[in-house]
């Protein structure tokens, strides 16, 4: 849609493209980063029985991680003496540069896409993240201090390390998925909660658990927070820095909390997608059908539309919904409420685990790597490959009840070589196998040249239609129009027609959305589905049993502790009012 604001000026369409990195991406990050720093401090008050930020900006503190920056800004600046001056500069905005590009490829919405043509969104964002451990590394070097250089080396082992099982856990997912495109992704979980990836097979539901492992080692998360170890190290790799530099590094690690959240979200739980699905009543009141959306998107239709209002009717002409243009908008923002919601979840177990798990030696983080998770993600990821290959999938995606256009143009050369252009991205950009190519409308021509990635060559007439089977899946074919070859330079004028795919069937990757399930597959899908649910059910009882002294007792006193025989802390121990009472003891 930016290419259509711009009206095909470059330059038009490089400042709208700024402008919301500068006015959208740049102050989410900026929230997220201070949300979550105020956040980690109320969850560890909040287990450690304190009461975390309570003063600054009023209501509980709110203000207090705004109040940090400031102070931060206003700090003495330093550079130890015996520092490399330009690593030690370059250190903070290479930690900080990786994070903000991976911002780009994460999918809010299904219209709320930065870049939705990127076909490897998600190995894009893992190649961006991987980038940090320079800075690490730069800063480690660059501070010429040994508690630094240590905290970097253990960064550069358990980082490197980690990055195996942890892409072979999104390779599990791809595997499921058969794309990398991260709005692809989401599209093809708008089933609902039970179509989620994640309760696909039991292989990829363990792979989601190891990639949560995995992603802690990689954000330097407890109990893999080996690289800072205050208790060791002092800070760590950060150890020499102050002021604006040093924010630098915690911006970089909370805004990378959120990105592996929203990359879990979109390759395991639905992207974003409500859970609810078709049945959501935001849905049914705007007239939105999740799944109507995944057709008309794999058809290509959406990706043809320029407006909201030509994406809505799309939708509406695959489900038959009354969705308007600014239903869309609003179903996209309902969206980013979900997609933000389902990342902040996965940072919020993150905090909860670093404020209740000790911190594990660096051999048996090593240990836990090569030893337990490779092995367990090698297992998951073979699993899934057989479980595809031996269980029933989903059959074809969808067929073509109407003409699908596919847009073509072709432009006459002066030379008199009339050449045609076939743009199959809408199609072969979904994964898509053409069984059959008709030609709609040719200008003056009367036949195509048609030549397929085997290098076959088959003429086709205006009005005829002809099986394609014997090329290639994902179809990338050219033409020559043979025409009128006398053209002269005067009718060298850009011309447009589409050709329409007809009476075939289109297999797409959103066979699993649209098409039928095996009976094994919708057991597994919905006996994994029961059992998250009952673990999350688990989760929030212990949470409202932890409140409920909260609650019903003493609203102004931090909870109590669930087992007082073990830790004996909370309201009589922890925290009094006024002084304590001396007692006199007779001699």
């Amino acid at each position: 849609m930016i290419e259509h604001l711009a009206g095909g000026n470059m330059w038009l369409f490089i400042a709208i493209k700024v402008a919301i990195v500068a006015m959208v991406f740049l102050p989410a990050i900026s929230v997220i980063a201070m949300f979550s720093i105020w956040w980690e401090r109320k969850v560890a008050g909040h287990i450690q029985s304190r009461v975390g930020p309570m003063h600054v900006g009023g209501w509980h503190g709110w203000a207090q991680s705004i109040a940090d920056g400031v102070k931060l800004i206003f700090k003495e600046d330093l550079i130890p003496r015996g520092a490399d001056s330009f690593l030690f500069r370059l250190a903070p905005y290479m930690a900080f540069a990786p994070v903000f590009a991976a911002f780009l490829a994460l999918p809010f919405g299904p219209q709320f896409v930065y870049e939705a043509g990127l076909n490897i969104g998600v190995l894009y964002v893992l190649a961006v993240l991987s980038v940090e451990i320079m800075s690490v590394i730069m800063a480690g070097w660059g501070s010429n201090s040994k508690w630094a250089i240590y905290g970097a080396m253990r960064e550069a082992c358990q980082m490197v390390s980690y990055e195996i099982p942890l892409g072979l856990s999104i390779i599990t997912g791809v595997l499921v998925a058969g794309t990398l495109n991260m709005v692809e992704l989401g599209y093809l979980q708008g089933g609902g909660l039970w179509d989620w990836f994640i309760f696909h097979n039991p292989f990829i539901f363990a792979s989601f658990l190891l990639y949560f492992i995995a992603s802690l080692a990689s954000n330097k998360r407890a109990p893999f927070d080996l690289p800072e170890s205050e208790s060791e190290l002092v800070a760590g790799y950060h150890t020499e820095y102050s002021g604006l530099r040093f924010s630098f590094f915690f911006f970089a690690e909370y805004a990378g909390m959120f990105i592996v959240g929203a990359i879990q979200a979109s390759l395991f739980m639905g992207g974003w997608n409500s859970p609810l699905g078709p049945i959501d009543p935001i849905y049914n009141m705007l007239g939105y059908d999740p799944v109507a959306a995944g057709s008309a998107y794999f058809s290509g239709a959406i990706t043809a539309a320029n407006t909201f209002d030509g994406k809505a009717e799309a939708i509406n002409a695959a489900g038959g919904g009354g969705l308007t243009g600014v239903g869309l908008l609003i179903i996209n923002l309902y969206s980013v409420f979900w997609f933000t919601a389902k990342a902040m979840i996965v940072i919020w177990i993150q905090l909860w685990l670093r404020w209740t798990l000790p911190r594990i030696r660096i051999d048996q983080v090593l240990h836990t790597c090569v030893k337990v998770l490779l092995p367990l993600s090698i297992v998951t990821l073979l699993g899934t490959a057989f479980w595809i290959a031996l269980v029933p999938q989903a059959g074809p995606g969808f067929v073509a009840t109407t003409p699908l256009a596919v847009p073509y143009h072709f432009k006459l050369s002066e030379s008199g070589e009339n050449k045609l252009a076939i743009n199959m991205g809408p199609l072969t950009g979904g994964g898509a196998k053409v069984e059959s190519i008709q030609i709609g409308k040719i200008e003056g021509g009367t036949l195509f040249r048609i030549e397929g990635k085997d290098q076959k060559q088959i003429a086709l007439k205006a009005g005829e239609t002809i099986t394609l089977k014997q090329f290639s899946q994902g179809l990338s074919f050219k033409a020559d129009w043979a025409g009128d070859a006398k053209a002269t330079p005067a009718d060298a004028a850009l011309r447009a027609g589409s050709i329409q795919l007809t009476g075939g069937t289109v297999i797409t990757r959103a066979g699993h959305l649209l098409g039928s399930k095996s009976g094994i597959q919708w057991f597994v899908q919905i006996v994994f589905m029961l059992m998250f649910v009952g673990l999350i059910g688990v989760c929030v009882l212990i949470m409202a049993l932890g409140w409920m002294g909260v609650i019903f007792k003493d609203p102004k006193q931090p909870p109590k502790t669930l087992f007082p025989d073990v830790m004996p802390v909370g309201r009589d121990v922890a925290f009094t009012k006024g002084k304590p009472k001396v007692e006199a003891k007779a001699e």
